[in-house]
């Protein structure tokens, strides 16, 4: 780093050692004569990644920002038109939950149980409804993706990326050999 006139804020630069262990792994490592710090969990690019890849910590980030949301819908909903909810939504909530979706959004059902609760409370539909609609018809009616459907959804552009070869070179070379090492494995 030297070489390249690089220099590294030891005060900035954490270390994460991934593991499928309950137990965090301690892994000491030094660098310009210091150790960096370990951490359990680090947010990278708004994400945030603990070190079993679980990722409980992002989605309970994701649920209070959208719990904050649907404060902002409740209290919108009485003295605003129902055109202005769905702006609303979509500036305030869905964005939330779209950010980073692909990684987070394959976790087992019962991890998004609390999240899944919220997005039904911040349903434009259900603020505005005179008439009891099951919850499945509202988010029809209203145009809005469920949470798994979001993840399908952009798991499903993220294929078609690829088969079509819409990603750069290198990355699509990636994926080729993934899916032919899958190809030969199913064979």
């Amino acid at each position: 780093m030297q070489k390249n006139k690089i220099t590294l804020n030891l005060s900035k630069t954490k270390t994460i050692l991934f593991t499928d262990h309950n137990r965090p792994v301690t892994l000491n490592i030094n660098c310009n004569n210091g150790p960096l710090e370990q951490v359990h969990s680090i947010k990278y690019l708004g994400t945030t990644i603990d070190y079993n890849l679980t990722w409980k910590e992002q989605i309970a980030s994701i649920e209070k920002k959208v719990a904050q949301g649907c404060h902002a819908l409740f209290k919108l909903q009485p003295i605003s038109d129902i055109k202005i909810l769905p702006k609303v939504y979509f500036s305030l909530i869905y964005p939330h939950l779209q950010y980073a979706i692909l990684t987070w959004g394959g976790v087992p059902a019962t991890y998004l149980t609390h999240l899944k609760v919220l997005h039904n409370r911040s349903s434009i539909c259900k603020i505005s409804r005179a008439a009891h609609v099951p919850m499945l018809d509202l988010y029809h009616l209203c145009k809005i993706f469920q949470i798994n459907q979001m993840y399908e959804y952009e798991l499903g552009k993220f294929m078609y990326k690829i088969v079509h070869n819409c990603f750069p070179t290198f990355i699509s070379n990636c994926y080729t050999q993934l899916m032919k090492d899958i190809i030969i494995q199913l064979e």
